[in-house]
């Protein structure tokens, strides 16, 4: 006899055989692909059979290859280091058996002998043994695995990274609590709990942290319970067939009702279906039931009849069909028998009119149609017809004949209308026939307007007015004829300025009748009035081919007119003031002609245009710019270049008039004007400014420069004599000597300055910027002060008229800061005695040969003794000091002190420091 394994809360499954361990949320603990397997287990004592499962859920996370990998257990796993590494004790007991994780149970039921692995991660609150709400959740879901468990033990691990004792009792606590809840969960399940606490941990290597594997708990399932069978329930069947009491036709439906079956098979009926012959469909819409076994008893209902139970109607039918009707109940087992078949007709309203047609024309609207192809089972009595889209309908009567037609006057042009008809008949109007798009209701062009003919050239133009009614269309074009209505082509129209219309290619001495039309989509509209006249114009523009202005005066060549249009040319004239005023010039002689005209301003442009004239009149006049020039003025060059070595440098100013024309560049002569060539120049804020260079050394040179633009060279500038010179010598025998941070150099002047009096020196420190420097013409020294702490060189060079000359170096020489002066802290107050405190700064006291000290702004004078008072820095005293008896500090008002340097030098001496006489001696302090 067959059972079903109880659960309490879910169904049970059948479990391998072999030992089971499973992961709560094992850090290390990815989820494993359960392996096939077909064994049954043996669920109790009782041999209670249970199925199969397709795969064993009771399978290593580990592959053999990651085992294999895994570290042996150390005995000392706190003197591991390096990263995370496994060892052979994650997921397995303390025994060794399989442990999976906790996650591969859910849903499966565990066998004896089978382990789990509970990590900590989440399952403790941070360093206690009290399970959190998520814990508890899992712990429950693990329940419901466990409920064929009499008895379980429960394994509790922890990290070593604190003392071993806590680890044995934390861990001890939590292999309890996790035993404690799995017993709450499981009534009547005995639990034992056992403490290893960082004896085997799982995870060696990289931070606590990460070892989350070691707190972990593993729980074995030691013992079964007995598991109660289960009867089968009865097979339960598809209900019986329902009874159809009434089926009748109503507009494109069928009203039907029927009778519930006599027996639901053993299970509740879920609904009914309906069918006309195919397939089955639910039935939708109840309208009434009987709530009682007596037929004057029903809950109310719209067109029930009295004799059924449930009442429904069955709709989107085709109108005059013959329906052949049949109902069947549903129950979770399934669709049971079909009731009785009752049959009817279903009635519905006409189809749509067919065949419509609409066409609008002026203000008018002619509609036909034909009759629907379907009457619903009725005669169609009359039509309605709608020009707004179905919002307004029309009364249409019958009429004989097979296609209906319907006039609609009065419209207004312009304006689309949505034609709409329908049928009608017992049961109502049917659908309406319409079109895909709306009816234009329109009409052609009124005439335009077109003004005279304005001959221009080979052309004619036209304004042209617009007509006043455009039939309720946009105007799409114009069309044009040129004899009075005969032929039409099309015209294009320019509307950048107003209407207007050109005619090109007319021929000269013809007459033309001219007409124009609009078009718009409804056709060719009313001709305009004709414009009749004779085609003549005035001549073609003549060519300038040259026109040139050269100092004062403008020589134009001019070619003749290509067409006269008609008239033959009587003369041609010439403009110089842009076509204000014109004059005949002399034609003669075979073209083109050649004018000359003189007495213009050099510098001025003149607007130069042509004209040719017949008995028409003038034509356009042809035109050119012309500017009146000629070469630039003299350029004033200076008279006192500065000649610089081989460099002699000058400056120039652009001539005051440059002919009219810019100036294109600047040319140089240096050999009086004999030769001349380009030269570099710069701008500059009064003019330019150039250099020659590589010049000959004592070589007269005759230096002019001339302005050039277009029309070519002015007339040169004067003669500007320069001979270069040459810079002196350089100095020699560079000493430099430092005292404190002032250099003291010493040099020998140049032997030779020359054939140029050195008019100044320059110092150049470790080769910076060059400075002057203010030298004994005697002694040839300076003196610098103020320098830099550290080794430097000095290099001298002298100046004259030429510039700077070489230079000569010193060797390195080191300057010494100097140290800085003491400071003035205190006095004694003593008769006839000066005893001053004072401090020392940077000095340092072997180089000190003794101190000194100024008294009243007299002379400097060693203090008589210097000690070191036991509240630290200097005392220096004068004893004897005439103070006349009296304490010296009442008699005597400023004091300085300064040290005397061993190499013969002395320090700054320090700030002066006041003897206020009213107050009494003391060491300050």
């Amino acid at each position: 006899m067959s059972f079903t394994v109880p659960s309490r809360r879910v169904a049970a499954l059948a479990v391998a055989a072999s030992g089971l361990a499973t992961v709560l949320s094992g850090a290390f603990a990815p989820a494993a692909t359960a392996a096939p397997s077909t064994a049954t287990a043996a669920a109790s004592a009782s041999s209670v059979t249970v199925a199969a499962a397709k795969k064993s859920w009771f399978v290593d996370p580990r592959t053999p290859a990651q085992r294999k990998a895994q570290l042996a257990v150390p005995g000392k796993p706190e003197k591991y280091r390096g990263k995370l590494r496994e060892t052979r004790a994650v997921y397995r007991t303390r025994d060794g058996a399989l442990a999976v994780p906790m996650r591969y149970a859910f849903g499966n039921l565990v066998s004896k002998g089978q382990a789990l692995t509970l990590d900590g991660g989440g399952l403790f609150s941070g360093g206690s043994a009290t399970l959190t709400t998520s814990a508890k959740a899992q712990i429950r879901k693990l329940a419901d695995s466990l409920t064929n468990a009499s008895s379980v033990r429960c394994e509790g691990y922890a990290d070593y990274s604190g003392p071993a004792g806590e680890a044995t009792s934390l861990s001890k606590a939590r292999a309890a609590k996790v035993c404690a809840q799995l017993a709450k969960e499981n009534p009547g399940l005995r639990t034992s709990s056992v403490s290893y606490g960082s004896a085997r941990p799982a995870i060696v290597g990289g931070v606590p942290a990460k070892r989350e594997l070691n707190r972990r708990v593993v729980v074995e399932m030691t013992g079964t319970r007995p598991v109660k069978p289960v009867p089968t329930a009865p097979q339960a069947k598809v209900p019986g067939a329902p009874v159809l009491v009434h089926a009748d036709g109503i507009d494109g439906a069928v009203r039907y009702g029927f009778n519930a079956p006599a027996t639901d098979g053993g299970s509740p009926i879920t609904g009914y279906q309906v069918s006309t012959g195919g397939a089955w469909v639910p039935v939708q819409i109840l309208l009434g039931r009987r709530t009682t076994t007596s037929d004057t008893q029903l809950t109310p209902c719209r067109g029930c009849g009295p004799q059924a139970e449930f009442e429904a109607n069955l709709g989107d039918l085709t109108p005059a069909q013959l329906v052949n009707l049949r109902v069947r109940a549903v129950n979770k087992v399934g669709a049971g028998a079909p009731s009785n078949t009752l049959s009817t007709t279903v009635y519905g309203r006409p189809s749509a009119p067919t065949d419509l047609k609409v066409v609008g024309d002026d203000g008018v609207l002619t509609t036909t149609f034909a009759a629907p192809a379907e009457n619903g089972g009725s005669e169609v009595y009359y039509y309605e017809i709608s020009y707004d889209g179905g919002q307004h309908w029309t009364y249409v009567p019958l009429t004989s004949g097979t296609t209906l037609t319907v006039v609609k006057e009065g419209l207004d042009n312009g304006t689309s209308y949505d034609v709409r008809v329908r049928a009608w008949n017992d049961w109502g109007f049917g659908p309406e026939a319409s079109l895909e798009e709306k009816t234009l209701v329109a009409a052609v062009p009124s005439a335009p307007e077109i003004g005279s003919p304005k001959v221009h050239g080979s052309v004619v133009n036209f304004a042209l007015q617009a007509p006043e009614r455009n039939g309720g269309l946009p105007i799409s074009g114009y069309e044009v004829t040129t004899d009075g209505g005969e032929t039409w082509d099309e015209l294009e129209v320019d509307e950048d300025e107003g209407l207007y219309f050109s005619l090109a290619g007319l021929t000269f001495g013809d007459e033309y009748d001219v007409q124009v039309r609009a078009v718009n989509a409804h056709g060719k509209g009313k001709a305009s009035e004709s414009q009749k006249f004779t085609y003549a114009t005035v001549p073609s523009a003549p060519r300038i081919r040259t026109s040139t202005g050269d100092n004062g005066t403008i020589t134009t060549v001019v070619e003749p007119a290509e067409h006269d249009n008609g008239s033959a040319i009587t003369s041609y004239e010439i403009s110089y003031d842009g076509g204000e005023t014109f004059t005949e010039f002399d034609t003669t002689g075979t073209a083109p002609w050649t004018t000359v005209k003189d007495g213009f301003q050099n510098g001025v442009e003149y607007g130069v245009r042509v004209r040719a004239v017949n008995a028409k009149g003038a034509s356009q006049s042809f035109g050119a710019l012309v500017f009146v020039a000629t070469v630039p003025d003299k350029v004033w060059l200076d008279d006192e270049p500065v000649v610089t070595g081989t460099r002699a440098s000058f400056t120039f100013e652009a001539p005051e008039f440059d002919g009219g024309l810019p100036v294109t560049s600047y040319e140089v002569s240096t050999d009086g004007g004999e030769t001349w060539g380009s030269f570099p120049y710069t701008p500059t804020v009064e003019g330019f400014a150039f250099d020659l260079d590589d010049l000959t050394l004592g070589h007269a040179y005759g230096v002019r420069v001339r302005a050039v633009n277009a029309r070519g060279p002015g007339a040169g500038s004067k003669n500007r004599v320069v001979t270069p010179i040459a810079v002196p010598n350089a100095p020699t025998d560079v000493v430099a000597v430092a005292t404190g941070t002032s250099v003291k150099v010493d040099f020998v002047a140049p032997e030779s300055d020359s054939g140029h009096p050195i008019e100044s020196y320059e110092v150049s420190i470790d080769g910076g910027e060059w400075t002057g420097v203010e030298v004994s013409s005697i002694a040839y020294t300076f003196t610098l002060t103020n320098q830099t702490v550290g080794v430097h060189t000095y290099a001298v060079r002298a100046v004259n008229a030429a510039g700077p000359g070489d230079f000569a170096k010193s060797e390195e020489v080191e300057v010494v800061a100097e140290p800085k002066p003491p400071v003035v802290t205190g006095y004694t107050n003593t008769r006839d005695a000066v005893t001053i405190h004072f401090r020392e700064e940077d000095v340092d006291l072997a180089e000190v040969s003794a101190w000194q000290v100024k008294i009243d702004g007299g002379s400097w004078t060693n203090f008589t003794n210097v000690t070191t008072p036991w509240f630290g820095g200097l005392s220096g005293s004068l004893t004897p000091y005439p103070c006349g008896g009296q304490p010296c500090s009442d008699v005597l008002g400023t004091v300085q002190v300064r040290a005397a340097l061993v190499d013969g030098g002395y320090s700054d001496p320090s700030a002066v420091y006041y003897l206020p006489g009213y107050q009494s001696g003391g060491i300050p302090g």
